[in-house]
């Protein structure tokens, strides 16, 4: 260490070394023109350039910002080939079709490059080779290479340069992610919050939240997104989490849901920026990686979203109507992170025909048994169904389906209203069900009869 350091400007300044006789060696002159940055060393690419030449001098690239004692990092290797950049080509994100991948490279070493390889790898694992020509020092080229299908997901691929003679293992590497469409009701709303508890009791939150259920297999949830009306503005998960085949998963707005007793931080993510839901109407909407809906609802001032009680899914065959989705029943006020409280399950066994369940029902607004369920189970995949009921005069009091499109299954409610008036009578009361097939237009009709108490 000299006993007087000749202090370098930070701006300007000039650098000569001599020999013992005072020779000038080497030399040179530096600007603020040279982007010197604190911290940073400069470094001269090879020894042999002119030092005098800003062109052959650059910001160290170590990560201690220098190399003092050792080969500077700007230093060419003797066999370095670098992947530069890469582009996906138009990928229409379907599971069908394959994807391509532009790669441009160069090489950075001092001697040529006689053939190496590109590979793509996937978790490690190689999905993709391509061979490399000759290329001189200085030299770039191109390849593409032509990848896939990939299943629903995403795919995050690792681009390298395999060269046994490569000096440089540090540059040989670029990544790119690769988003893979799910399809339609892959993923299904089940339930959702819009209006909760100002305060949190012991069995409930004042969170809102949504809730999604899984009919397939399971799946990876990184990358799906939530939003409602202003769709716009999505919400997209960050966090690594996967929801089981038949599993249930719930987006919340903060983590007082938790204070449901059912909930599990495994089967939870609370979002910073939940999408608020409006309490008299809104839209919910669950997108896949790619952006594609895959699932949605929207509800208006008809669906009457009550204050402390969640609107949970019938049934997950049939669309996001407004008779498909009912008032939570249990006491808590929701059923977040497990089965509905209103579901009815699908039956194979079950015969073809309608039932009711209260029967007899008493609609006096006391919370239980307000309302009966119709549920009808139909010989046609899909159809348009009309639910009538009579009173014993065969006068028609109300009729709460009219050519409704359904699965083979479902269930309509009737809450005692009467178009004569307010509310029907206490009695016996024939419902009629008629159904037709979306595809023949043949038709099925069935009865049965209901008691309304008090």
């Amino acid at each position: 260490v000299p006993e007087k350091w000749p202090g370098l400007s930070n701006t300007a300044d000039k650098i000569i070394l001599r020999d013992l006789t005072g020779t000038v060696i080497d030399s040179l002159a530096y600007n603020d023109e040279w982007d010197i940055v604190p911290g940073v060393s400069l470094e001269k690419r090879l020894p042999e350039d002119p030092g005098e030449q800003k062109q052959f001098w650059s910001q160290s690239q170590d990560v201690s910002g220098s190399t003092p004692g050792a080969d500077n990092s700007i230093m060419p290797r003797l066999y370095d080939l670098k992947p530069d950049s890469m582009v996906v080509g138009r990928y229409d994100g379907n599971i069908e079709t394959e994807v391509n991948i532009v790669c441009w490279f160069s090489n950075r070493g001092q001697n040529s490059c006689n053939s190496a390889k590109i590979s793509v790898q996937e978790n490690r694992q190689t999905i993709a080779i391509k061979n490399i020509g000759e290329i001189a020092p200085g030299g770039q080229d191109s390849v593409t290479i032509n990848i896939g299908t990939f299943e629903s997901g995403i795919h995050r691929l690792q681009v390298f340069i395999d060269w046994n003679e490569d000096m440089n293992p540090g540059n040989d590497t670029l990544s790119t992610e690769i988003r893979t469409a799910y399809p339609r009701d892959a993923l299904l709303l089940s339930e959702f919050m819009a209006n909760p508890r100002e305060v949190i009791t012991e069995s409930g939150s004042n969170s809102e939240y949504i809730e999604i259920y899984n009919p397939l297999e399971e799946i990876q949830l990184e990358g799906w997104m939530i939003c409602d009306e202003n769709t716009g503005t999505p919400v997209e998960i960050q966090e690594q989490k996967t929801v089981s085949s038949g599993g249930h998963f719930i987006f919340a707005a903060d983590s007082s849901v938790f204070h449901f007793a059912r909930v599990k931080s495994s089967g939870t993510v609370v979002l910073k920026k939940f999408p608020s839901l409006n309490n008299t109407a809104d839209a919910i909407y669950l997108k896949d990686p790619t952006g594609q809906t895959i699932d949605s609802l929207i509800y208006d001032s008809q669906w009457a979203v009550p204050q402390y009680l969640s609107l949970e899914r019938v049934y997950f065959s049939n669309p996001n109507t407004i008779s498909n989705w009912r008032y939570s029943t249990d006491l808590s006020g929701g059923t977040p992170g497990y089965k509905n409280s209103v579901a009815i399950d699908d039956d194979a066994d079950k015969k073809q025909g309608i039932e009711t369940s209260p029967n007899p029902f008493s609609p006096n607004g006391d919370g239980a048994d307000d309302e009966v369920a119709i549920i009808f189970k139909l010989p046609f995949p899909s159809a348009r169904v009309t639910v009538q009921i009579y009173d014993l005069m065969g006068r028609l009091i109300y009729e709460p389906a009219k050519n409704t499109t359904t699965s083979s299954e479902g269930a309509v409610y009737w809450d005692g209203s009467s178009k004569h008036g307010n509310r029907a009578r206490i009695g016996i009361y024939v419902v009629r069900c008629s159904a037709t097939d979306a595809a023949s237009d043949k038709t099925v009709g069935y009865i049965t009869t209901v008691v309304l108490a008090r």
